[in-house]
């Protein structure tokens, strides 16, 4: 009669599923990354700022490591626009639509909240135990991992300072992705 085997069907929801929440951040942050450079151009309204916070509020709800984009963004825009920063209609939308779900997620968690809580205390105490991750990738791993990250660390190097010595508003914005992005990764693990 047309329907398909239910294994058929879990295969296929299995297929589409992105596994890993960074992957999901990374998706949702991208879009939200579109969305806010739609919303410097001056002819634009203020949907791609509401889009973008909204993207942006998806993203940091799958995984916190989304607080790379949302500070690139804030300090992105200081650097833009220092004196009028907190007077611009599109920034006080991109961060108000950003914060909106999060409160109403925080509400809705509220009765276990103390859950979430401890997990995090969990994580910073297991940060503080363990050996940062870059010293057991060059203290132990194979050759080729430790050239894939000295291949990492040199295309940072070569993107951050291209960005810093061009100083255009987009170079601007790719210096504080990579800054922040390196910066979580190695304070967080």
């Amino acid at each position: 009669k047309g329907n398909k085997p239910a294994s058929v069907k879990s295969g296929y929801i299995k297929a589409i599923h992105i596994g890993r929440p960074e992957i999901q951040v990374l998706v949702l942050g991208f879009v939200s990354l579109y969305f806010y450079l739609k919303s410097l151009d001056k002819k634009t309204g203020i949907l791609p700022s509401i889009l973008a916070g909204f993207f942006l509020s998806l993203a940091f709800l799958t995984h916190y490591l989304a607080i790379i984009f949302a500070f690139s963004y804030f300090f992105h825009q200081v650097f833009l626009n220092p004196k009028r920063f907190f007077i611009t209609k599109k920034n006080w939308l991109l961060f108000t639509v950003f914060t909106i779900p999060i409160f109403f997620w925080g509400f809705l968690i509220s009765e276990n909240l103390s859950h979430l809580l401890n997990d995090v205390s969990l994580r910073l105490k297991y940060k503080t135990t363990s050996p940062y991750w870059i010293w057991l990738i060059f203290s132990g791993s194979s050759l080729i991992t430790k050239l894939h990250y000295i291949i990492y660390f040199i295309i940072t190097w070569e993107l951050a300072l291209h960005a810093w010595i061009s100083k255009t508003k987009n170079s601007i914005l790719v210096f504080l992705l990579v800054i922040f992005s390196w910066f979580w990764t190695y304070q967080w693990q």
